[in-house]
């Protein structure tokens, strides 16, 4: 451990050093948002400034990574990054393997995997021996609040409404406010997502809240090959893509009232399916209770 320490401490130095590079203008997916870089076992130290995303970690020559750090890009941290980050680290995160490394490590005094090093200064990360697939997942996951805030505003909005923070996030990409103070749950994925929701199944949904890898792929000290990383918690080659979201419409569904909606390109007024937040929020309930949390 007194050699990481050294790697970190050398890892800390250069965030210090490239600080200022933080002010760069918000690109959002596709343009400056984060950087990162490594400190080999020989303590070299190479940083990769204004990547869009984590993608280049799979040219990497892992064997020459001790200790991993990385940062966000942006003149003002995004609305609820607070408390985003705070999860993250916390022992109910699916991804605490990677952020909860033992022993606790500080440099100059600073724990650095506290939620107030972290929004200072970014992650630096000294367990490596996790799969490299979680480790991008975790990696894709530390973006959200920068790449999709409007999904991470409405995962605090599930958060307060009680909702464990991991089920929350695996439905905050889904939710979306209608008419008449109604929502609907689209089953739709995204680009630069850390989940599957679209195209999973129920172990999926249960092994992503309650942190269990089921696909692993080898150790990030081994190899940075991550793909697809969004199947570390599940999902069979040959799931029905809506298989998830025709289990929750199908065991819920009687909860839901039919809308009609205005078209988002100008077309007929669509009739969908809605919930009252207070249903919602109790069909989500039973969900998590469902898996034990």
């Amino acid at each position: 451990m007194t050699k990481a320490k050294a790697s970190i401490q050398l890892a800390y130095k250069e965030m210090l050093t490239q600080e200022g590079a933080r002010d760069a203008p918000f690109g959002g997916s596709g343009g400056p948002l984060c950087s990162y870089g490594r400190v080999s076992p020989k303590g070299r130290v190479k940083t990769e400034n204004n990547a869009p995303c984590h993608a280049s970690l799979q040219h990497w020559d892992s064997c020459d990574v001790e200790v991993f750090y990385n940062w966000h890009r942006h003149h003002t941290a995004p609305t609820y990054n607070r408390a985003w980050v705070k999860f993250l680290l916390s022992k109910q995160s699916p991804w605490r393997a990677v952020t909860g490394a033992s022993p606790p490590i500080t440099v100059k005094g600073k724990l650095i995997n506290s939620p107030r090093f972290v929004l200072k200064h970014g992650f630096i990360l000294y367990n490596l021996d996790v799969p490299a697939n979680l480790m991008v997942n975790f990696l894709i996951a530390s973006r959200a609040a920068y790449e999709h805030p409007k999904q991470i505003k409405w995962w605090k909005w599930l958060v307060d409404a009680g909702i464990h923070p991991a089920v929350a996030f695996f439905f905050c990409g889904q939710v979306h406010s209608r008419v008449s103070k109604r929502y609907t749950l689209n089953w739709t994925s995204y680009g630069h997502w850390a989940l599957n929701e679209d195209g999973c199944d129920k172990d999926y949904f249960k092994n992503f809240c309650t942190g269990t890898v089921v696909r692993p792929s080898k150790l990030f000290s081994e190899s940075t090959s991550y793909r697809p990383c969004n199947k570390v918690w599940g999902t069979p080659d040959m799931v029905d893509r809506h298989d998830y979201a025709e289990y929750f419409d199908g065991a819920y569904g009687k909860q839901q009232k039919t809308i009609t909606v205005p078209s988002a390109f100008g077309g007929k007024p669509r009739v969908v399916k809605s919930y009252t937040k207070r249903k919602l929020i109790q069909c989500i309930s039973k969900e998590q209770r469902r898996i034990g949390l």
